[in-house]
Order: C-alpha cells, then structure tokens, then sequence
C-alpha cells in the first residue's frame, strides 16, 4: 500500500461521537503522515468541533438526499473507512477499493456488533487496525482544538461572575429518556448554591431554551443563561472556564471532558463503559436498577431506536438530586 494514501473517514452526526472518533484521525496520521485524510461529517455541528484539527486535511458534508453529487466526491480515494452510519454502499459506488469498519459484518444492525465492554472509542480504532493489521494505541485521548481568540471571548462573558462556577446542560437533542429532568436540576442548583455558593451557567441549543428557563426560574443561584446565545465552540469556550459541569448523556458532556473541566454525567439507558466521559475528572451517576444499562454499543440497533422514540426511563427517573449532588461535592 503506497504511504500517501488518500483516506475518507466517514463520522456518526452526534456530537458525542464525533469526539470518540477524534483519536482515529490522529492514529491514520501516524499510520500514514503524508496521507490526504478527509472527515466526511453528517452534521455542521461535527464539522465545528473538528475544525482546526491538525491531523484533517479535508471535509466533506455528507447529505443522503444528495447522494449522486456525493458519490462524485468519493471518487479518488483509496481507503474508505465506516465509524457511522451505514455508509459502505457509498464507498462501493465511488470506486473506493479499501473498505473497512468498526465491525465486518454488513448486517451489524440486525444483531451484536462489538463488546459491551470496549469504548466506542476503542470500537472505532479496532476499525483503522483492519487496514494494515497493525495495532497502533499511543494517547488515544480525545481532542479539540480551541482558539485563544475564543477562549478570550468566552473569558469575557464569564467576568465578573464569582466561583466556583457549574456549568448544566439539560437537554439530550435525540434522546429524550436520556435527560435527566429539569426539576431535578433545578434541585440540584439549589443544593450547590447552598453548600458551596456556587453561581451557575446554562448552556445549550435552541433546543434546550426552555429548559434552561425553567432551570432559571426555579433556583436561587446566580444564573446565567446561555442556552440558544452562543455557537457550539463559543459554548465550548464557555465550558473550558467552568470549575463544574453536569449533564446528560449528550454532546456538551463530552465536550466539558476534553476540555478537562471536571464532568459529572448523568447516565440512565446507556453503558457508561461504551459511552461514558472520560478523564481523571470525570464521575458518572447511574440508575441501581437491574435492567440499566440497556444501551450499548450496537448491539441492538433497533433497541437503539427505541430509546430514541420512546422519551421514558424509569431508571434514570430513578436518580436523585442528592446522588449526583455527592458527586459534585467531590470536585467541589
């Protein structure tokens, strides 16, 4: 295989999977330091957190809906790697003649495609070690790359707000059984206001607007909501600077992690051991429940689908605001 090969990363939308992938891109460049890597992202929120990536060359936008000019895109390269949705079809059609993925078998979403006890992140890597057969693991730790210009901004928002200062997210953009429920994080906020007078950060998406307001309505810390206000690396930014953070299972968790802001996430249907935040500063609370977790890393898509649908949890409605405040109290 010639070592200037041209390499297409194919990359799940969600926020969170696109920051366990990071390590791929880091790994194809040592395999091969004078490839043309492309990240073919599903989503404009994935694009942003991998910018300034120093190990991707390219980006390429990808859209079901345009499937012919996207195929034209493809063409020209050698090795097409999967790490998301079902894309192999699309490599096949491009031309591409090295075609891996996280898992062999075409019909991984009928049954199990990978231990319950590897992270995606390792999942994802075991993918780049088909090309060659070469397991290469140095600093697998997940990546992005912010610019002073934005840490400075973010900075500046922040003055004037006295510590320590929690940063919440509430919301879970697909996954509604994932969110942890306002009430409780407003109860939450409340404790932390009380023990440690900490003032709080709203953050989030349009989406979690409302959310966010009912947080602010129902707590007697200093609250400043940033929820719809900012873009997703300003968010970023904003994440950096913050002592705390709490959330779901979703995109902001994994983004507070990297950053190395201490995270506590609050876990109910998914396996922590395939999804969790990761870090020395990283505490997870999780339902005692005996059917939690029951997502894991696809080992049943459609189950996967459910969870997605269907927003109930009985076990993550099982938390309480005193376990996740007892694990705030360990950074606190």
């Amino acid at each position: 295989m010639k070592n200037y090969p041209k390499i297409v990363v194919s990359v799940w939308p969600g926020l969170g999977d696109v920051i366990f992938i990071t390590p791929v891109f880091k790994t194809l460049r040592k395999k091969f330091p004078n490839a043309h890597i492309t990240a073919l992202v599903w989503s404009s929120g994935g694009i942003e957190l991998l910018r300034h990536n120093p190990y991707i060359d390219e980006f390429i936008e990808g859209s079901f809906k345009r499937i012919i000019p996207l195929v034209s895109k493809l063409k020209g390269y050698d090795i097409g790697i999967q790490c998301s949705q079902p894309v192999q079809f699309l490599f096949l059609l491009a031309g591409i003649k090295r075609r891996v993925s996280f898992n062999g078998n075409p019909f991984w979403w009928f049954y199990p495609a990978g231990s319950n006890n590897f992270h995606s992140t390792e999942h994802y890597l075991q993918a780049i070690d088909n090309i060659d057969g070469i397991k290469l693991r140095d600093n697998d730790n997940w990546e992005i790359f912010l610019e002073n210009e934005e840490l400075e901004v973010a900075k500046s928002i922040l003055k004037g707000i006295s510590l320590p200062l929690v940063a919440i997210h509430p919301g879970g953009r697909n996954n509604k059984c994932k969110r942890w429920g306002i009430h409780k994080f407003a109860v939450l906020c409340n404790l932390l206001k009380d023990k440690f007078n900490a003032n709080i950060v709203l953050v989030g998406g349009k989406q979690d607007i409302k959310l966010c307001s009912h947080i602010e309505k129902h707590t007697v810390a200093e609250t400043l909501n940033l929820a719809g206000k900012l873009k997703l690396r300003e968010t970023a930014a904003i994440l950096k600077h913050c002592d705390l953070f709490v959330g779901n299972a979703s995109g902001p968790t994994y983004i507070a992690s990297v950053l190395g802001t201490s995270v506590v996430g609050v876990f109910g249907p998914d396996n922590p051991n395939n999804f969790g935040p990761r870090g020395k500063n990283v505490r997870v609370v999780t339902p005692k429940f005996r059917c939690a977790p029951c997502l894991h890393f696809y080992r049943n898509f459609f189950w996967g689908m459910r969870v997605r649908h269907i927003p109930i949890c009985l076990a993550m409605r099982s938390i309480q605001p005193n376990e996740v405040f007892d694990a705030c109290s360990h950074f606190l």
